[in-house]
C-alpha cells in the first residue's frame, strides 16, 4: 500500500497472471528502452524474454542473463521521427523472415505472448500468439491532427478558431490570411495522417513569412491531403493527461511540454516536466477538458487507456491544440512519482480489456497526490547530424542561459548524455535532485541542453528559445500574473 492509498501489491496480482510463467516477446525500437519492460516482466514471474529491437538505443540494453536480444535494423534508416514510428508499425505488421525464425526458435510451441509498443496497431494475435499492448485501428485513426477540433467541439471544450483546408497553395494562404492575428505572430499549420501517424512536430510549421509559407506549401502538398491552420498562440506549451478505465476517466495533473522555438519554421520537441504549475483555475480548466474528452472517447469509440490533450496557456487562457489518443510520454513522467507503479502493464491491460481491479477515482486520487508531491522531468531531443554507437556523458553547471562542463570542485546541476538513436543521436539531460523546485519551467534548461550538445558534440539543433509565460485573465477572471513559471 502506498502513502497515497493505492494498493500496488493488489494491482500487481491483477496484472501479473497475463505473463507469469510465460515466454514474452518484446518488440521495441531501442534495446535500452526495453529495460523497464524486462524488469517488470521478471518481477511478474515471466520467463526470460526475447527482445527484438532495431538498435541499441541510449542507455544500457538487457544483459544475456536478463533477456535474449535480437537486433534487426530497419530496412531503411528513417530521417524523421514520424518515419521511424511508421517503419516500426510496418515492421510489426510484416515481420521479416529472420525475426519469424528467431521467434519460432525461442517459442517452438507458440505459447508465448507478444509485448508491443503502445503506438502499434495490431490484432489480438501475431504469428498465432497472443498480443498485448498496441491499440485498435479506430483509436489510431483519431491521431490525425485535422480531426481533433471536431472532437473538442463534441466534448464541449473551448478551443481556438481554426480552419481545415485542402493541402493546396491557394487554400492554405487564404486560411492563413484569415486567421493571422498580426504583429508578426503568424499561423501554425499541422498536416493530416495520410502517410501514417506523425509526431515530434514533423508535420507542424510556424508560418510567419512568405518564405516560410512557400516551404510549408511544398511540404504539405507532397505529404498531406488536408492541413489544420490555426492562429499562433503565444504562451506556455502544456498538456493534460487522462486514463480511461471501464468506470470512468482518471484525470491527472498538467505537464509542461518542452516545445522550443527555433529560428526557422519548426518547433523543437525536447521532453516534458511536472515541475511547472499553471495557475489553479487554469489547472482546473485543463482537467475539466481532459475529463470531457476522455468521456467522449470512451462512449463513442470504446477507448481505454491513456491519452493527452496538448495545448498552450496563452493570453486567452488555456486552449487545446491537438489530441493524442494513445499512451503519451507525459504519463510516464507523472507515474514516476509512484515507485514501482506498473504503468506500461496497466496501459496494455486496459487496451486489451483485462480487468485491472482499479477504479478511475482511486487511480486519479493516487496519481494526483503523488505527482504533485514528487515532481519529474524527462528531457531529450533527437539530432540527425550524425550516427553513433557510443554514449558520451558530461557533468554540467548552468549560468542561467547555458550549460558548461563542471570543473573539479564545482557542484554539477545534472548530467548530459549523447548516444545512439534510430534517427541519429539523442541528447538527454538528467537534473540533480536539488536542481529544480516546484513552479520552475524546464524549457530554459532544454535550450541549454541543445546548445551544449551543438557546441560539444556537433549536433544540429541550432539556436532555440523558450516560450514566454503569458499573463492573462481567464474566463473566470483569474489572473496569471502570479504564475510561478
Amino acid at each position: 500500500m502506498t502513502e497515497t492509498g493505492l494498493d500496488l501489491h493488489a494491482l500487481d496480482e491483477q496484472l501479473a497472471p497475463a505473463v507469469r510463467g510465460r515466454r514474452v516477446i518484446v518488440v521495441t525500437p531501442g534495446a535500452a528502452g526495453a529495460m523497464e519492460s524486462v524488469n517488470q516482466l521478471r518481477r511478474y514471474g515471466a520467463q526470460r524474454p526475447l527482445v527484438i529491437a532495431h538498435g541499441p538505443g541510449l542507455g544500457v540494453p538487457p544483459t544475456a542473463a536478463e533477456a535474449e536480444l535480437l537486433i534487426h535494423p530497419l530496412p531503411e534508416l528513417p530521417t524523421l521521427m514520424s518515419a521511424e514510428i511508421q517503419a516500426h508499425i510496418s515492421f510489426v505488421a510484416d515481420l521479416p523472415p529472420a525475426v519469424v525464425a528467431a521467434v519460432e526458435r525461442y517459442d517452438p510451441d507458440a505459447s508465448a505472448v507478444w509485448w508491443l509498443q503502445p503506438m502499434v496497431t495490431s490484432a489480438r494475435t501475431l504469428l498465432g500468439r497472443q498480443a498485448i499492448g498496441g491499440r485498435r485501428q479506430t483509436w489510431a485513426a483519431l491521431e490525425d491532427k485535422t480531426l481533433g477540433d471536431q472532437l473538442f467541439d463534441t466534448a464541449g471544450v473551448r478551443r481556438p478558431a481554426t480552419l481545415v483546408v485542402h493541402a493546396r497553395s491557394s487554400a492554405l494562404l487564404a486560411a492563413a490570411e484569415e486567421l493571422n492575428a498580426g504583429a508578426g505572430a503568424g499561423t501554425v499549420w499541422s498536416g493530416d495522417a495520410r502517410e501514417g501517424m506523425n509526431g515530434g512536430g514533423d508535420f507542424v510549421r510556424w508560418v510567419r513569412t512568405d518564405a516560410a509559407a512557400s516551404r510549408a506549401i511544398q511540404l504539405f502538398e507532397a505529404h498531406c491531403d488536408r492541413v489544420r491552420v490555426s492562429p499562433f498562440l503565444d504562451g506556455v506549451p502544456c498538456s493534460i493527461h487522462g486514463v480511461v478505465l471501464p468506470d470512468g476517466v482518471a484525470v491527472l495533473r498538467p505537464v509542461e511540454l518542452l516545445v522550443l522555438r527555433s529560428q526557422e519554421d519548426r518547433f523543437v520537441y525536447a521532453g516534458m516536466s511536472t515541475w511547472w504549475d499553471p495557475p489553479v483555475r487554469d489547472r482546473q480548466v485543463m482537467r475539466e477538458a481532459a475529463g470531457s474528452v476522455g468521456a467522449h472517447l470512451a462512449s463513442t469509440f470504446g477507448f481505454r487507456g491513456g491519452f493527452s490533450v496538448d495545448g498552450v496557456l496563452s493570453a486567452q487562457g488555456w486552449l487545446p491544440t491537438e489530441l493524442n489518443p494513445r499512451f503519451a510520454g507525459g504519463l510516464t513522467t507523472i507515474a514516476r512519482a509512484l515507485d514501482g507503479f506498473p504503468l506500461q502493464f496497466l496501459q496494455a491491460s486496459l487496451a486489451a480489456g483485462i480487468d485491472t481491479g482499479l477504479t478511475a477515482c482511486g487511480l486519479e486520487q493516487s496519481l494526483l497526490a503523488a505527482a504533485d508531491e514528487r515532481r519529474n522531468m524527462v528531457m531529450h531531443a533527437i539530432s540527425t547530424a550524425f550516427r553513433s554507437e557510443q554514449t558520451v556523458t558530461a557533468d554540467v553547471v548552468f549560468d542561467g542561459r547555458s550549460f558548461r562542463r563542471a570543473e573539479p570542485g564545482s557542484t554539477p546541476i545534472g548530467k548530459v548524455e549523447v548516444g545512439p538513436a534510430a534517427l541519429g543521436v539523442i541528447a538527454r539531460f538528467s537534473p540533480a535532485p536539488s536542481t529544480m523546485a516546484p513552479g520552475d519551467r524546464g524549457a530554459p534548461y532544454a535550450c541549454a541542453l541543445l546548445d551544449f550538445a551543438d557546441r560539444e558534440y556537433g549536433t544540429d539543433f541550432g539556436s532555440c528559445s523558450p516560450a514566454p509565460a503569458a499573463s492573462h485573465s481567464d474566463v473566470s477572471g483569474a489572473s496569471a500574473a502570479d504564475d510561478p513559471g
